[in-house]
């Protein structure tokens, strides 16, 4: 019997032998597998952080940018009266046909500015809920911080009347140029 029993013993020794061996290779491909995951997980955390400080500092500029945005509205946005007008003699000058720069009045595109807005002259501008417009006539000099909307016919303009809104400059660097050359001499 004990003859019997040292080949099962042996084989069981070599069975345990292999199993154990696999069980090794598997820890070293889990252990292998873990370090992989581990350096993914290293590698996402990285780049998490970037784009945490990505988002900083875009929104470091977004805040900045939102300032100038701000300031550039402020200083090119006017709040005027507005008034709608034909281009008639009894409207106008003695020259209903040529505009305060010379050019032919256009309705639906010619306004006419306040002469302390005259700086405005051969700029365009934005009235919201209007349209773009090119301010190219003056208004009597009565008026301030106005405007004259040119209209096709006198229903269209009595139908507007007066309004009060606002008139964003489109141009603004054409201002600032004007007023580099004034101060300039050559």
């Amino acid at each position: 019997m004990e003859r019997y029993c040292t080949p099962i013993i042996v084989a069981s020794g070599f069975l345990i032998l292999i199993i154990l061996y696999l069980a090794l290779l598997k820890t070293e491909q889990y252990d292998s597998m873990l370090q992989e995951k581990q350096d993914m997980i290293a590698e996402y955390e990285e780049l998490i952080e970037a784009t945490r400080e990505i988002k900083r500092q875009l929104k470091a500029e977004n805040e900045s940018l939102l300032l100038v945005i701000s300031a550039y509205r402020l200083s090119t946005t006017y709040n005027v009266t507005m008034y709608g007008y034909t281009a008639r003699p009894k409207e106008t000058n003695e020259d209903p046909t040529n505009t305060a720069i010379m050019q032919k009045p256009i309705p639906g595109w010619t306004i006419a500015v306040s002469h302390d807005l005259k700086f405005l002259l051969g700029k365009r501008v934005y009235i919201p809920g209007r349209g773009v417009f090119y301010a190219n006539d003056l208004m009597n000099e009565r008026h301030t911080m106005s405007i004259d909307i040119l209209f096709g016919t006198v229903e269209e303009a009595k139908r507007f009347g007066v309004q009060e809104g606002e008139m964003i400059l489109l141009e603004p660097y054409l201002i600032l140029k004007d007023l580099f050359y004034a101060n300039t001499s050559f």
